[in-house]
């Protein structure tokens, strides 16, 4: 797919690094001046700091939007919205719609955004907000592979390029030194026994200042002292992700799992909703199940549940 217009403007304006005629981008783009100049008003109404002086056009800085032209060939599947109610709702109305696989809606802020649970998830400016459409060729059963290749490849990806020591934490959540950074969540519509799409949610404190009562959060710009692209986080997320989407039915997605754990080996409390499971957390089963040994020795599996990491007591 070619670069739109507004997209091949910002790439010539962030190359050049200084000011171009609206004549040399007019011909560079191959439309008049009048539209160069539309387009240019077009972008400063969205914010970016486009300058107009007598030589030229100058764009100071400003390379942290989210707006879909930023996203190169992936511009026709990403929808952005300043501020929404939801991503999921908005990406499950776009699923049944019939929208194509790898669809993105992304918000600048969230007023009704959730977590697992239906708890609600603060979603203010800084953070990155997403939910992305899959249409996976799997049974249902499988589906929980996505969530969790998911929640491996974004771990790899902040411990890589923000230098901290990203984790998983069953069955949803990327931890930091104890302290939550991420939650994701999946809904998936299935007829019969397959797949018809499942939908990601992804919740990351990215350079916001998180709010969570009685839970560790944290922004990882509060934990690394610096800001972070969340438009860089995003690209490199979805080109690690996108590509092993076909291939979580055969490839090893619990090994992977198991070696990023922050559960595994740790004592836990999982509320299921019918009861309280606490033990040490063993390990993950085929199915994605938490396998945890009681107390008393004998071995439970939770399939679903909240998970609640428990300082270890001492021994007398």
């Amino acid at each position: 797919m070619e670069l739109t217009t507004r997209a091949q403007l910002l790439k010539e304006l962030r190359a050049a690094g200084s000011a171009v005629s609206g004549e040399v981008l007019s011909q560079r783009l191959s439309v008049s001046r009048v539209a160069v100049w539309k387009h240019v008003k077009a972008l400063q109404e969205r914010g970016y700091p486009l300058v107009a002086s007598p030589s030229g056009y100058v764009l100071a800085g400003g390379d942290d939007f989210l707006y879909p032209w930023e996203f190169g060939p992936r511009e026709d599947r990403v929808h952005y919205f300043p501020e929404i109610p939801s991503t999921m709702d908005e990406a499950r109305r776009q699923a049944f719609s019939g929208c194509p696989e790898n669809t993105v809606v992304i918000a600048g802020r969230q007023t009704a955004g959730r977590g697992r649970l239906s708890r609600s998830w603060h979603s203010g400016e800084g953070g990155l907000w997403f939910t992305l459409v899959t249409r996976p060729r799997l049974p249902a059963l499988s589906a929980f592979r996505v969530l969790f290749a998911a929640s491996v490849c974004l771990a790899r990806l902040l411990e890589s390029e923000c230098g901290v020591p990203a984790r998983v934490k069953w069955p949803n959540d990327i931890l930091v030194e104890g302290i939550k950074v991420c939650g994701m969540l999946s809904e998936i519509h299935a007829t019969g026994d397959r797949v018809e799409h499942l939908n990601l949610g992804v919740g990351l404190n990215v350079n916001n200042r998180p709010e969570a009562e009685g839970r560790r959060v944290a922004s990882l710009a509060e934990l690394a002292g610096r800001t972070f692209s969340r438009k860089f986080l995003l690209s490199a997320f979805l080109d690690a992700f996108l590509p092993t989407i076909p291939f979580v039915e055969i490839r090893d997605v619990m090994g992977p799992w198991r070696e990023f754990s922050a559960t595994l080996g740790q004592d836990v409390r999982v509320a299921t909703g019918r009861e309280e499971v606490e033990g040490e957390a063993l390990d993950v089963d085929e199915q994605g199940g938490l396998v945890v040994r009681r107390p008393g020795g004998d071995l439970v599996t939770v399939t679903c549940g909240d998970c609640f990491h428990q300082p270890r007591q001492k021994d007398e």
